[in-house]
């Protein structure tokens, strides 16, 4: 479980400081990202890795694409639960 929780932080943490979101969007992005499973989180850090890296030029698998679309779903979902 640790490492889900490291994994979680690393991607706060990346793609939080891309978007340079607000405070408010910090709190709906965390709760976006308790809602994936432990596969999607696992998936988003592996594309995250890449990129950091300098290999973001690989295109995506269909099941990294599914990843991000369950990301992008439940930041909708955490959006509307907002206000």
């Amino acid at each position: 479980m640790n490492s889900i929780h490291r994994r979680l932080e690393k991607l706060e943490k990346s793609s939080l400081a891309k978007r340079n979101v607000n405070y408010f969007g910090n709190r709906i992005a965390k709760r976006a990202l308790r809602r994936l499973s432990d596969e999607d989180i696992e998936m988003l850090d592996n594309i995250i890795e890449r990129a950091v890296k300098g290999h973001p030029d690989r295109e995506l698998t269909d099941r990294e694409r599914g990843a991000i679309e369950a990301y992008d779903t439940a930041i909708t979902v955490e959006c509307k639960n907002a206000g």
